[in-house]
């Protein structure tokens, strides 16, 4: 029995020997590749940042190049506005003088037709006291 104590001892011992000499090796290969990891990063921030940088710069060129763009389509939309607008104020020019054109002549029809009523009214008088003539004369014969 003495043995068997011994056999199982020895047994969970080594077991345990085994369990935490596997987890001393996993825990330092562990850190040694989180050094690794640190290292590589290190080493690859370098070209992370220029690579950020390139992006940054191209972003930057990009959105410079729309917002010219941009700069030149609004230009070009104002020169284009400002003519519109001078052609509209010179239509409505021309077409404030027409109606006042307009107006003036329809002012001298009104009053030629006031004159010519006034003429046509004299000539209907004279023309009724001409049939009255007539008559006086046609009845006193």
């Amino acid at each position: 029995m003495n043995m068997d104590m011994t056999a199982v001892a020895t047994g969970i011992i080594s077991s345990f020997a085994t369990l935490v000499l596997g987890i001393v090796a996993t825990r330092y290969d562990f850190r040694a590749k989180q050094r690794e990891a640190k290292i590589e990063e290190k080493k690859s921030e370098p070209d992370s940042v220029h690579k950020t940088n390139d992006e940054w710069e191209r972003l930057y060129k990009t959105q410079k190049e729309a917002n010219d763009d941009l700069k030149t389509d609004y230009a070009n939309v104002k020169k284009e506005l400002d003519l519109l607008k001078k052609q509209v104020d010179s239509l409505t020019d021309k077409i404030g003088k027409l109606n006042t054109g307009f107006t003036e002549k329809e002012k001298g029809y009104l009053m030629q037709i006031e004159l010519l009523q006034d003429e046509n009214d004299n000539l209907r008088e004279a023309n009724q006291i001409l049939q009255e003539q007539l008559a006086e004369v046609k009845g006193g014969v």
